[in-house]
């Protein structure tokens, strides 16, 4: 399913549903109309991908099916923006003229600067640029070149010596810094005259500035190199993991790293989709698991390490620094509160169902989330776009 994840992505208070209560009970009333979908199977062709929020509450969504980006009223009307198949991916330009590939889809509007940032090619990780393209709010698209920045690797081997440039998730803090979370992997084999394998992967969070320089602020590396008996020394073998002690986050974070969010202290939020948590690393650069058993999937509500998520992928956070999860394979919407508490705010775990109306009602494989000034959380999901009002 993570695969699937991959392709097709690659970021107000909640409660559970039930029966409405009487005044002066102490909850809310359920409203029959929490969960609207605003588009059923947009333009046709269509991937579940990444949303944002623009001016006036209209809503950028992205479709890998036909490599663009339409908006989307709060009535459901439907317009073209950038984008159009056939267009060569990586394509700078104004329209329909820009082209994108097949694996773009994280999307976050600026509303500063009026800019929306796409992520593009970034599930082809290992196998083809994964660049950053920046789009006025007429069209006009353009791809930030990101600094980069050393690795542990060391001098001459064939893994990576640089990380940064690679983005797979972005989120803007209280002050308007954007940041992103990168990943690089390798895993292959060199040919003649060596059978040389090596594999490796390097994960960071970083900012981003408007030159697409920055500083990096948290990396783990994994690398390992497998010679062949008659490959000549000096750095053969090659087998290490920066930090040394990965105990903090029970071992290396995945690649799959497919939401980012920060909150007004400047924490980062990071959803690692492969091994099932939220990290939390805080300004100086210190990880922990904020929610989610790690390397073990569910649907398990609870307080930190008792919690349990199943690919987590999208995540926002509100005004109250609440965190909002897509968990794709859990068909839910979770909420994370900032002591860490988990509950299940949208969706059954389990059933794979869209059902609108009351909550909780039904999602399957939530995959772009997004959030408004109001506190109203939009999704993407295989057949369309959601609209949910939390009490």
């Amino acid at each position: 399913m993570l695969a699937a994840v991959a392709a097709a992505l690659l970021t107000s208070c909640g409660g559970g549903g039930g029966a409405s209560t009487t005044p002066g009970s102490g909850t809310p009333p359920v409203n029959s109309q929490a969960i609207v979908r605003l588009t059923l199977n947009p333009t046709g062709y269509y991937f579940a991908s990444g949303i944002a929020v623009g001016p006036g509450d209209t809503l950028f969504v992205a479709n890998p099916a036909r490599s663009n980006i339409f908006k989307l009223t709060q009535d459901g009307v439907i317009s073209d923006f950038v984008g159009k198949d056939g267009v060569a991916p990586g394509t700078d330009g104004t329209g329909s003229a820009a082209g994108f590939s097949g694996n773009f889809g994280q999307l976050l509007f600026d509303r500063k600067s009026q800019v929306l940032y796409v992520t593009d090619g970034r599930s082809a990780l290992g196998a083809s640029p994964v660049s950053l393209r920046r789009i006025t709010t007429s069209g006009v698209t353009s791809t930030m070149a990101l600094s980069t920045f050393p690795t542990q690797a060391p001098p001459g081997s064939p893994l990576p010596t640089n990380y940064g440039d690679r983005p797979t998730a972005l989120a803007l803090g209280a002050d308007g810094t954007l940041y992103a979370s990168t990943a690089n992997s390798v895993d292959q084999s060199a040919g003649s005259p060596h059978n040389v394998k090596y594999a490796g992967v390097q994960l960071g969070w970083r900012t981003i500035d408007g030159n697409g320089g920055g500083q990096a602020l948290f990396h783990q590396e994994s690398g390992w190199v497998i010679p062949a008996s008659d490959h000549p020394a000096p750095y053969f073998p090659v087998d290490y993991h920066y930090p040394a002690d990965l105990s903090a986050t029970a071992g290396m974070l995945s690649s799959q790293l497919f939401g980012l969010a920060v909150d007004r202290a400047g924490n980062g939020y990071i959803a690692d989709a492969g091994r099932h948590i939220i990290v939390k690393i805080t300004p100086a650069g210190a990880a922990s698991i904020f929610a989610g058993t790690a390397d073990k999937p569910g649907t398990a509500d609870g307080t930190g390490t008792a919690a349990q998520f199943n690919a987590p992928v999208a995540m926002v956070i509100d005004k109250a620094d609440n965190l909002y999860v897509a968990d794709h394979d859990n068909h839910t919407i979770r909420k994370i509160t900032p002591s860490g508490t988990v509950s299940t705010v949208v969706g059954v775990p389990g059933q794979a169902e869209v059902r609108t109306g009351a909550l909780p009602g039904g999602l399957k494989n939530p995959t772009g989330l997004a959030i408004d000034d109001s506190g109203r959380l939009y999704v993407t999901v295989p057949d369309g776009v959601l609209r949910i009002q939390l009490p």
